[in-house]
């Protein structure tokens, strides 16, 4: 086998490795990035969740007669 086609023949296997590793690399970094996300939309959900209940309690606490500044000072601490 010539020089020639040698090096065509290893340059194409150079040019395939790469992209596989560039491949790999991508469909890691999507990978980390959904986790990202996930992580993020469950931090959010929490956080709504929190602030659902927090706004439940305090009509709760309305309709039970409290007024606001009853309210304020239990949920402050004052």
């Amino acid at each position: 086998m010539s020089d020639f086609v040698w090096e065509v023949e290893a340059r194409e296997v150079q040019l395939r490795e790469e992209e596989s590793a560039l491949y790999s690399a991508e469909k890691k970094g999507r990978e980390e990035g959904r986790e990202e996300g996930r992580e993020q939309g469950r931090k959010e959900g929490e956080e709504k969740g929190r602030e659902e209940e927090r706004t439940e309690i305090i009509e709760k606490l309305k309709k039970r007669g409290m007024s606001e500044e009853e309210i304020k000072e239990i949920l402050l601490g004052s």
